[in-house]
């Protein structure tokens, strides 16, 4: 779609169907692309809007693939949130947001390179709370990293 504006329309219009049709592989279909559209917009806070709902829906109806590709899409989000929090000076919200990341990232677990995103997760929160000094932690956090 050329104008993301125009593609939010008709992907919510899309999401409403499927919900109707209780359709869920058609609701995550509509729920990645808002996600999509939302975070190459850098409208961030509604890109983890659509992907926890996505990831909610594929935990409860999607496949074991549908499930991982959903919480990376989200695990993306919540970095970019992270950095922009970083960006604007608020370490704080920057460690809220690589939390959650970590959270989402441990749920991973074993799966196909779901040890690579957990040890980034440590990697990016331990970074984020020797900024904010909270040394003790971030060592804990880099620790688990390696």
């Amino acid at each position: 779609v050329g104008d993301p504006r125009k593609g939010i329309f008709f992907y919510e219009k899309r999401l409403k169907a499927a919900r109707k049709a209780k359709d869920p592989a058609a609701e995550m279909v509509a729920d990645g692309d808002l996600g999509r559209v939302y975070e190459s917009m850098g409208d961030i806070p509604h890109a983890i809007a659509a992907y926890e709902r996505l990831v909610a829906v594929a935990a409860a109806d999607g496949s074991r693939d549908d499930v991982s590709s959903s919480r990376r899409h989200l695990i993306r989000a919540y970095n970019a949130a992270a950095d922009a929090k970083t960006r604007e000076g608020d370490g704080d919200g920057a460690v809220r947001f690589l939390t959650s990341a970590l959270d989402v990232a441990r749920k991973e677990g074993e799966s196909d390179g779901g040890v690579l995103l957990e040890a980034d997760a440590n990697y990016r929160l331990g970074l984020a709370l020797a900024r904010i000094g909270e040394h003790a932690a971030a060592l804990e956090r880099q620790d688990d990293h390696l």
